[in-house]
């Protein structure tokens, strides 16, 4: 039986990609305020959702969220902000290790 290869979807070709399309995970870091990532750590969410029209995802206060940090296919690395929530949980908390297709669904 084959192992089932994950993919990680980004809804827009970012920067941060670097037109990657796999990459390893390496760590999950959990439970990361809105609030936070909006001001402590605001270059590290700038950063993240930067897009490709130069426009950045908004990221609201009063969520958690979860930070995946990667390693592509290119060697360069990478972070995914993603909701804390149990989907999430399920697919990035006990993946660590494997690699994931990145798929980028823009439009």
């Amino acid at each position: 039986m084959s192992k089932l290869i994950k993919s990680i979807e980004f809804n827009n070709n970012y920067p941060k990609l670097h037109n990657q399309t796999a990459a390893e995970l390496l760590l999950v870091i959990n439970d990361v305020s809105g609030a936070m990532l909006n001001t402590v750590c605001e270059r590290v969410t700038k950063y993240d959702t930067l897009r490709g029209d130069g426009k950045y995802c908004h990221i609201e206060n009063d969520q958690v969220f979860m930070i995946l940090v990667f390693l592509g296919d290119k060697g360069i690395p990478f972070t995914s902000i993603r909701k804390m929530n149990q989907e999430n949980i399920d697919k990035y908390c006990d993946s660590v290790g494997e690699v994931f297709l990145i798929d980028v669904k823009e439009g």
